[in-house]
């Protein structure tokens, strides 16, 4: 079986009303990119579970992959500055250091 997941980071400041606006938006668009990507890929369908998740990345990355006794997580590199990877660290870093499973880090 092949699992997607898609993950959005929460933003730090904003009321309830716009955090609630962004949650809603942010589904919208990864649910509606998980279709489209089952229209591209139809053979993928039925052994595919896509999942939309809110929270830090790395954190649902592998709360998912734990749960669904996931044997492998491929994950992408979007190439962040030095400093920016420095500052936060990098989502696929923190996978590859925490996972219990083989991670492969695919880069664009």
């Amino acid at each position: 079986e092949l699992y997607v997941i898609a993950v959005c980071q929460l933003p730090e400041f904003g009321g309830e009303v716009e955090m609630q606006d962004f949650v809603s938006r942010t589904q919208f668009y990864f649910n509606q990119m998980m279709r489209n990507l089952k229209k591209q890929y139809p053979e993928l369908k039925k052994e595919t579970k896509f999942h939309v998740a809110m929270g830090h990345p790395a954190e649902q990355i592998l709360r998912y992959a734990d749960t669904h006794s996931i044997d492998h997580i491929v994950v992408g590199h979007r190439g962040k500055t030095l400093f920016s990877r420095w500052l936060l660290g990098s989502v696929a870093r923190q996978v590859v250091d925490h996972a219990l499973c083989p991670v492969t880090v695919v880069r664009k």
